[in-house]
């Protein structure tokens, strides 16, 4: 059902049915090599470690979830990898080319809406492209082609005060496609929607990505929400923030066309993901004091 590669803490069992690594015959489209992020606390000497010896391969358009508790590192490293973090030691490449900052073939989508209130939503979805010197051909087309993408068709004139939560989200994503990037860096983007809108927004991903073929490194809390998005589901530990392991998904898509989560493959992954999330929470409990 599953495959599982990555790095394994000492003394525990993988799981694995197939040696690590094994899955990549040449080089990843991004590499994380041993990547460590120490945050500074106010004085040269006190740091904190967000990411600890992180080592990731991500293949052209892969689908790929990071899962972890609060404060893990999940988002250092989808920052880091948007060049918006420089790494403490170690390194992240893009096509074998070291990332030194942001570049034109990466798009960030946050959980914060982030749109321009003042703007329509044509205008926002704008934004993305304005962002990007030299690429003005064809932007029209290009606008309406990422709006009727996200299903936002007759809304071009709207405001986002008059949006949905979930329709809000929508602009951003359109305003991510439209800049035309390789790679989709999603941290957590229906955090701050609904239930039901979640698991709408959710099946809408999922039908764009596979329209565009795009490459997705997609941050959650979230099991479900992750095992249901990755082809791949990388499971992290509490801070410093390493990779416990990482779960091949090989669930049939589309997903959202079936329900998924009653297969019994679903059943045991998740169960899976839950005990090795579960082994720090355990570890977090025993080291609490008691009141605390």
């Amino acid at each position: 059902m599953t495959g599982v590669e990555g790095n394994v803490e000492e003394g525990e069992s993988s799981g694995a049915d197939r040696k690590v690594g094994d899955r990549r015959s040449r080089a990843a489209m991004i590499e994380v090599e041993d990547l460590t992020v120490a945050y500074p606390l106010g004085t040269d000497d006190d740091y904190v470690v967000a990411l600890h010896e992180v080592n990731l391969g991500i293949d052209e358009g892969e689908f790929v979830t990071i899962l972890g508790p609060s404060g893990c590192g999940k988002t250092t490293l989808l920052n880091t990898i948007a060049g918006l973090v420089a790494p403490t030691m170690g390194e992240v490449r893009l096509d074998g080319k070291l990332v030194g900052g942001p570049g034109p073939d990466r798009s960030v989508v946050f959980q914060e809406y982030a749109l321009l209130p003042w703007r329509t939503v044509w205008n926002n979805v704008r934004f993305g492209l304005e962002m990007q010197k030299g690429r003005k051909e064809g932007a029209d087309q290009r606008i309406q082609e990422a709006i009727d993408l996200v299903d936002l068709t007759g809304f071009e004139k709207v405001y986002p005060r008059q949006l949905s939560g979930g329709m809000k989200q929508r602009v951003g994503l359109a305003r991510a496609l439209v800049a035309e990037p390789r790679i989709l860096l999603m941290d957590e983007p229906f955090g701050a929607v609904d239930a039901l809108t979640r698991e709408v927004m959710r099946d809408e991903l999922e039908r764009i990505i596979l329209a565009t073929g795009k490459t997705v490194v997609f941050v959650t809390h979230s099991v479900d929400e992750a095992i249901l998005l990755g082809d791949r589901v990388v499971v992290m530990t509490t801070r410093p923030g390493r990779i416990r392991q990482i779960e091949s998904i090989s669930l049939d898509r589309p997903r959202y066309g079936y329900d998924a989560r009653g297969t019994k493959e679903f059943i045991e992954i998740r169960e899976h993901i839950w005990e090795l999330l579960s082994v720090d929470a355990k570890k977090h409990a025993r080291a609490t004091p008691e009141g605390d």
